[in-house]
């Protein structure tokens, strides 16, 4: 192949399966050069064009993208990951999920030699973008580059490794999520950082329950949060005792799981804290132990209605669940269907994998209950 036709593939392969020509031609190729080493690569059966509005081409197979990709140097890899990126930035508006994905990919590519700085940049706004739509794997995609890559601000990293834990748990992968969750810790603790540590803490519990983790390493993080953050009333602290109450509890300790759930509603109350109080008052499922389910369900349904209204979906999803359990238990076997359909809906919205697992849990449990066997089994499928 001409010199211009192996430029053009070497370009192409570095953008990515499709390219768009205007991406190419603002990377370093003459008019004239690109489009005889465009009719080159075709007739060669390299690339085809792609059906679309403007000029788009693609490799006729992986496989011959991926050969290219590999046998170039690390260098040119790098060099012409920075053209396409720098080509991209210029061209695109970026504000669009995709186009800063791109751009954190490219720019990730060529930081051997162009540094980390813009690369960390766009990952950052990419993580955040996905964020907003719920795409829980391309944020920890994001944010883990980004940390790899080298944020120097000890402070930053401690707020990227919390976000990337939150997201790793939206995701369902809980033990991936305590990964980080520690790392945020380690590094409040470096920085002395009480609201860090009580953050990070809040957060540890709840990636910790799900699996059913039973060892105590919730309790003892959010008892040393407790003693950095001190006793004055506040909102975080609400949020402490709030986690101390199912990590008590999940370790079979329900007098210390009641005596947080008290502590936390009379701060809450006081603080006119909405939010904290319908995180505490739906943990009151699991701080009765064996004890009044008429009670506990009066708390949950307080802690439904202040979600719903305070629009927590995810905590409104959380209440209605165990609100079913609750009901179940009582034999008001009607309501809890009706409020399962609820919860199902949200759980869907949600997209999450753990809300959507314990819905088909309650589903399943339902069904036994009500002797259908078949669909009882389907939703423990599902559930599982």
């Amino acid at each position: 192949l001409s010199t211009s036709t192996a430029t053009l593939l070497e370009l192409a392969a570095v953008a990515g399966t499709e390219f768009d020509l205007t991406v190419i031609a603002q990377s370093g190729l003459a008019d004239a050069d690109l489009h005889a080493a465009i009719d080159k690569a075709i007739a060669h059966g390299m690339i085809e064009e792609v059906p679309a509005r403007g000029l788009k081409y693609r490799f006729t197979h992986e496989l011959v993208r991926r050969a290219l990709y590999d046998r170039m140097p690390g260098l040119r890899r790098a060099e012409l990951h920075l053209r396409v990126a720098e080509t991209l930035e210029r061209a695109h508006a970026t504000s669009e999920t995709r186009g800063l994905a791109e751009l954190a990919h490219h720019f990730g590519a060529a930081a051997p030699i162009d540094g980390p700085r813009r690369a960390i940049e766009y990952s950052l706004l990419a993580g955040h973008a996905a964020l907003r739509t719920l795409d829980f794997d391309e944020v920890d995609a994001r944010f883990s580059s980004a940390l790899e890559l080298g944020i120097d601000d000890p402070r930053r990293q401690g707020e990227i490794q919390l976000e990337l834990a939150t997201a790793r748990l939206h995701a369902g992968r809980s033990d991936d999520a305590l990964h980080a969750f520690r790392a945020a810790a380690q590094i409040a603790r470096d920085l002395r950082d009480a609201e860090m540590l009580a953050t990070t803490a809040v957060g540890l519990e709840e990636a910790s329950w799900r699996p059913g983790i039973t060892d105590h390493d919730a309790v003892e993080l959010l008892e040393e949060a407790s003693l950095a953050l001190g006793d004055a009333d506040s909102k975080l602290r609400v949020m402490l005792l709030a986690g101390l109450v199912r990590a008590h509890a999940i370790v079979g300790h329900y007098a210390a799981s009641l005596a947080a759930e008290e502590h936390a509603i009379a701060i809450a109350r006081r603080l006119g804290d909405r939010l904290g109080l319908a995180k505490v008052l739906m943990r009151s499922y699991w701080s009765r132990g064996e004890g009044n389910l008429e009670q506990t369900l009066e708390m949950l349904s307080e802690a439904r209605d202040l979600s719903e209204r305070l629009g927590e979906t995810e905590l409104h999803a959380e209440a209605i669940g165990w609100r079913v359990a609750c009901l179940i238990a009582l034999g008001d076997l009607s309501t809890s269907e009706r409020e399962l359909g609820e919860g199902h809906a949200i759980a869907v919205r949600l997209r999450q994998p753990f809300t959507l697992h314990f819905v088909e849990q309650h589903a399943s449990t339902l069904a036994l209950c009500f002797g259908r066997l078949d669909e009882a089994e389907a939703a423990a499928r599902r559930s599982h």
